[in-house]
C-alpha cells in the first residue's frame, strides 16, 4: 500500500529530548512517500491536519474525546528535516494512488 512517512517527535533530529517537549499525540508529517507490506501495518489511527489557532486545545480536546488512537500534525516537512533515516512509522493515507 502507498503511504506518507510520519514521524513521532522523538524520531527526529532532537531525539529523546523531543518526547519531553512535545505533545505525545502530534505527528510530523513528511512529504515522503513510500510503499509497505499490508502485513506491516499495525492497526487503524486517525491523523488529522489542525491549524494552529487561539482555540486549537479546545479542538484538539474535543477531537481525542472521540476515541482512542488519534494523531495530529500542523506542517509537513521534508523528510531530511522530518525523521532520522529508519526511524519512522508510516501511516496509510487512502488516497495515494499508485
Amino acid at each position: 500500500m502507498g503511504v506518507l512517512v510520519a514521524c513521532r517527535p522523538e524520531n527526529t533530529h532532537k531525539g529523546k529530548t523531543a518526547v519531553r517537549q512535545a505533545d505525545l499525540n502530534v505527528l510530523y508529517c513528511c512529504t515522503e512517500e513510500t510503499r509497505v507490506s499490508l502485513s506491516d501495518a499495525y492497526g487503524k489511527c486517525q491523523v488529522v491536519y489542525m491549524e494552529e489557532s487561539h482555540d486549537s486545545r479546545a479542538k484538539l480536546d474535543e477531537y481525542f474525546s472521540g476515541g482512542p488512537d488519534r494523531f495530529y500534525f500542523t506542517e509537513a516537512r521534508s523528510h531530511s528535516i522530518c525523521c532520522l533515516q529508519g526511524s519512522y512509522r508510516p501511516w496509510k493515507v487512502p488516497e495515494l494512488k499508485h
